[in-house]
């Protein structure tokens, strides 16, 4: 009996769910914010190495002047650079024995006229193989979810 008339006086006070959310998101956000800030941290080290990367700099000239040659002088012609996020496609297209593919033949062919090898899978690969089980939409759900936070202290605060 006691129980039930201390829920009801819950209820009864102002603001009680907000205050409740508030404390909840108190409790999970120390967690949320490391794995977070861990899973943040991986994702800005590969972007730094791809960034810094002077190979990718390469094979991307040579996929640029590979693109210009098909698509700039075509049967529509001056259709000149690429979209980043077409460079996927490199790989999906296949020679006529299905044993090479578009990147393949792209770094062999760089890699013969700048004489260096542009692909090294151990160095260029350090942090990719990581990055890779990051999913990227659990990550933007769980800072959805840090934002909900907020927003329930910042209501629970005003109430």
């Amino acid at each position: 009996m006691v129980r039930f008339r201390y829920i009801k006086a819950l209820e009864n006070t102002n603001g009680y769910e907000e205050r409740l959310l508030a404390l909840k998101f108190k409790f999970s956000y120390p967690e949320s914010k490391e794995f977070l800030e861990e899973k943040i941290a991986l994702l800005n080290k590969f972007f730094d190495a791809v960034e810094s990367d002077k190979t990718i700099v390469k094979l991307l000239e040579h996929a640029l002047a590979l693109g210009n040659f098909v698509n700039g002088t075509g049967f529509k012609g001056g259709a000149w650079g690429f979209k980043m996020s077409n460079i996927d496609k490199l790989a999906e297209v296949k020679s006529f024995d299905n044993k090479l593919n578009l990147l393949m033949y792209l770094i062999n062919r760089a890699e013969k006229l700048e004489e260096v090898q542009l692909v090294d899978l151990g160095e260029d690969l350090k942090y990719l193989e990581e990055c890779t089980k990051i999913p990227i939409s659990y990550l933007v759900s769980e800072l959805t979810e840090v934002k909900r936070g907020i927003k329930a202290i910042d209501k629970a605060i005003k109430v």
